[in-house]
């Protein structure tokens, strides 16, 4: 009888170690990500990195975005019951060839991600004009908590 209750207590405690290891590997998947829009002129003055949740602040952003496009850039459809949106801003730059974008996805949980952020800058000749970068981005994690690092 001893042998049964030590047996059953040893598999219990095996199945516990398994699903343990498996939860830890599915947290720590990359997070996939989907290039949405990128441009080299209306963007704003000012480098900021944002996260968007819901349908409301997609629509606040389009409608920032647009104010100097006819047409305008069409806002895309998001499940925000499954995704949300990364939208990264170079700020105003004085010449062109600078752009911004996302290196890497890390999940930290199974709401919270890091952003890897990489900056361009002109290599070679490029117009002289006022440009400001962005990238939008579309990410596999709902109402995504996110961190920035360069």
């Amino acid at each position: 009888m001893a042998k049964l209750f030590l047996r059953i207590g040893f598999l219990i405690l095996m199945i516990n170690i398994i699903s343990c290891r498996a939860q830890k590997q599915e947290i720590e998947k990359e997070v996939l990500c989907e290039l949405i829009e990128v441009q080299s002129y209306g963007g704003y003055k000012l480098g900021q990195y944002q996260t968007i949740t819901n349908q409301f602040d997609l629509k606040s952003l389009y409608t920032q975005l647009n104010l100097t496009r006819k047409p305008g850039l069409p806002i895309p459809e998001v499940d925000f019951e499954s995704e949300s949106i990364i939208a990264l801003f170079m700020g105003e730059k004085m010449t062109g060839g600078y752009g911004i974008k996302i290196k890497s996805t890390r999940r930290i949980s199974t709401s919270e991600i890091e952003i890897q952020i990489e900056e361009t800058k002109p290599a070679d000749m490029v117009t002289m004009a006022i440009t400001s970068s962005f990238s939008i981005y579309k990410v596999s994690i709902p109402n995504a908590k996110t961190s920035f690092s360069k």
